[in-house]
């Protein structure tokens, strides 16, 4: 079942504009943050795992005239993507709250470090993670 506005307690400061089949859009009340998943058939920062589709995470940040806006990464599936755009609103929140005002991007900088699903798409953590050691000889 795909979450609905309704099923999905957004964190404070943030309000849904849609959430379709194709895509979720988010913003945050004072205008400055946007979040937008969009599904695309193909994602260059995500390595082929055989079907293809994916969704692409996106933040735009507004002060005054200037805007950013980059890619976050992707992921597989429509529930992951949602739950890595609560993870953002609520660092996004804890970062104004801390800092206050932030210089154009800065935001997108912090973000794009990588936070995207603490567990992979089997949902497991990078502690149940296989890892390949090449062999000794």
């Amino acid at each position: 079942m795909n979450p609905v506005p309704d099923d999905v307690l957004l964190p404070c400061h943030w309000i849904h504009e849609g959430i379709r089949e194709d895509g979720m859009e988010f913003r945050r009340d004072d205008d400055r943050f946007a979040i937008t998943v969009l599904r695309r058939e193909e994602c260059p920062s995500l390595p082929v795992l055989g079907s293809g589709r994916c969704w692409e995470i996106r933040l735009d940040q507004r002060a005054g005239e200037a805007r950013s806006s980059t890619s976050l990464g992707c992921v597989t599936t429509r529930r992951t993507a949602l739950d890595t755009v609560l993870r953002y609103m609520r660092r996004i929140n804890e970062a104004i709250d801390r800092k206050g005002t932030l210089a154009p991007g800065a935001m997108i900088e912090l973000l794009s470090r990588g936070i995207t699903s603490e567990n992979d798409d089997w949902e497991r953590t990078s502690t149940e993670r296989i890892t390949v050691d090449s062999p000794t000889l």
